[in-house]
């Protein structure tokens, strides 16, 4: 899990590369670096939110499977007293 997020950072760190390279007195610049930044940004919250959504759908399933594996509570043995 840990290679998706280094491959994260690199992007953040790309995307903040472009906005402090960024030479303001061209406009056609400042908006090409923004552009690009936001798009890199875009892309890596789309890849998280993917990832957090296919956790929670697992999460679910699992619950409703082995629920003492998801919320440490152990129906039977409250059912067993």
């Amino acid at each position: 899990m840990f290679i998706e997020e280094l491959n994260y950072i690199e992007k953040i760190k790309s995307a903040i590369d472009k906005l402090q390279s960024m030479k303001y007195n061209d406009s056609k610049i400042v908006e090409s670096h923004v552009v690009s930044a936001t798009d890199d940004l875009i892309k890596v919250r789309n890849e998280m939110q993917s990832n957090i959504d296919q956790f929670d759908s697992w999460a679910e399933t699992q619950s409703e499977q082995e629920p003492f594996l998801v919320t440490g509570y152990n129906e039977e043995k409250k059912e067993d007293k």
